[in-house]
């Protein structure tokens, strides 16, 4: 179940997350800012934007095909949702 976490979660240490660290090295730049939203199951993916109108970051573990975990990263989405035109998200190719 996915909740708010803080930037020294974890997840940011987990095994999983630190082979990836480089290709989603904006993350470590998320975390530094002022203002962030962060949800997580901490196993599993996290979602990770700073400003509103800014892109959110989605990192999944390698091979996530969970079914289950897959439509919780879709409810976790519309938090990140807002009333402006266009949202971006950055996530794995095959998550895209």
């Amino acid at each position: 179940m996915y909740k708010k976490i803080k930037p020294n979660n974890k997840i940011f240490q987990s095994e999983e997350f630190l082979k990836d660290k480089y290709k989603f090295n904006i993350v470590s730049k998320i975390l530094a800012g002022e203002e962030v939203l962060l949800f997580s199951d901490e196993e599993n993916y996290f979602l990770a934007r700073n400003k509103v109108g800014m892109p959110t970051w989605i990192w999944t573990k390698d091979g996530l095909s969970d079914l289950e975990t897959l439509e919780e990263i879709k409810a976790v989405l519309e938090l990140y949702l807002t009333d402006l035109e266009f949202d971006q998200f950055t996530c794995r190719k095959e998550y895209y």
